[in-house]
Parts: structure tokens; C-alpha cells; sequence
């Protein structure tokens, strides 16, 4: 959502990656925005450039809106998904910004193209990635849609995920 007017809104369903939904209009007095969940089930998640459902501020359904005001920079939001079987490991390091990374042995199929993944440890989420996986090779690489936003060390595992895709309203003010 580039510099729409205050009272400009717009609705969507975020992906598991950061979804860019508002940035600033230039010389409009104290831009703020409001978000709001009109969803059934699925939370989605507020932050920066890098938010992700483990560090992000969650929006549940029916929610009250949320409203920031004067605010100077970009908004992202995201869907989350939920972790599923073992897909593999990281056969060598990542970082963050990468869009392929290669696995220590040949890529299963439930790792296909468009499978959502998880890439981390489960006992430290605030840099586990969730991404979805663009193209793979026979051999052993996963290309994924969007940068990854986070290092990861060899032997990371990396987890079949399933998307959970919430709904978003966002609606630029000036207050």
C-alpha cells in the first residue's frame, strides 16, 4: 500500500512473508494508520520490514482495530503458519537476504514448489523463518519467493509448513 491519502483503505490476506501494507504519505500532518482483522480464524502480525508470526504484534479476528499515530515509517504485516514434519537440514550456513539455500541431502517431496516451510530451531522462533518455496533442483536446492530474513547455521532444520492466512483491512487517517 504505497502513499495512499488519509482514508484511503484497502483489504488483503498477507502472505507468510512480510507484506508491505503502508508507508507514510510525504507532508501529510501526523500520518497514522488503523488496522483491523475482520477474519474468522487466523491472526496476522504487525512490525517492520522483518516481521514474522514470532515477533510480531498479533491481530486477532474481530479485534479491536489497531491504530498507530504519527506514524514515521513502513508498516509490514503477515500471515503465520503452522510447523509440520521434517523436510531436512541445511547441508551448509545462510544468510540473511538469501533466496536459495541448499539441503544436506536430496530435496524430499513434500518440500515441492509452493510449499510454505519453517527454517530454524524450535527452541529459538524469534529467528525462525517462514517463507514458501519458489523452485527446487533435483539434486539438493530450495529457491524460495521471497529473502530469507535471517542467518541460519549448517544443519538447521528446515520444516514442511502449512499456511495459515489471515485478513487484513488497513486504512491510512491523519489524526
Amino acid at each position: 500500500m504505497p502513499n495512499f491519502p488519509p482514508g484511503t483503505g484497502q483489504s488483503l490476506a498477507p502472505a507468510v512473508t512480510p507484506t508491505w501494507v503502508f508507508t507514510p504519505t510525504p507532508n501529510v500532518k501526523s500520518p497514522s494508520i488503523r488496522l483491523y482483522n475482520p477474519g474468522y480464524s487466523q491472526p496476522v502480525y504487525i512490525g517492520g520490514a522483518n516481521v514474522t508470526q514470532f515477533n510480531g504484534l498479533p491481530l486477532y479476528p474481530s479485534n479491536r482495530p489497531v491504530e498507530f499515530q504519527n506514524m514515521p515509517t513502513s508498516i509490514y504485516v503477515c500471515s503465520g503458519a503452522t510447523r509440520g514434519a521434517v523436510g531436512g537440514t541445511l547441508g551448509s550456513a545462510s544468510t540473511a537476504g538469501t533466496t536459495t539455500v541448499t539441503l544436506a541431502a536430496a530435496v524430499p517431496a513434500g518440500l515441492a514448489a509452493g510449499t510454505t516451510v519453517m527454517i530454524g530451531s524450535t527452541a529459538n522462533t524469534s529467528s525462525m523463518d517462514v517463507n514458501v518455496v519458489a523452485t527446487t533442483t533435483a539434486s539438493s536446492a530450495l529457491t524460495f519467493a521471497s529473502p530469507l530474513l535471517y542467518d541460519h547455521a549448517s544443519a538447521t532444520v528446515v520444516y514442511a509448513a502449512t499456511a495459515n492466512i489471515g485478513t487484513v483491512q488497513v486504512i491510512a487517517t491523519a489524526s
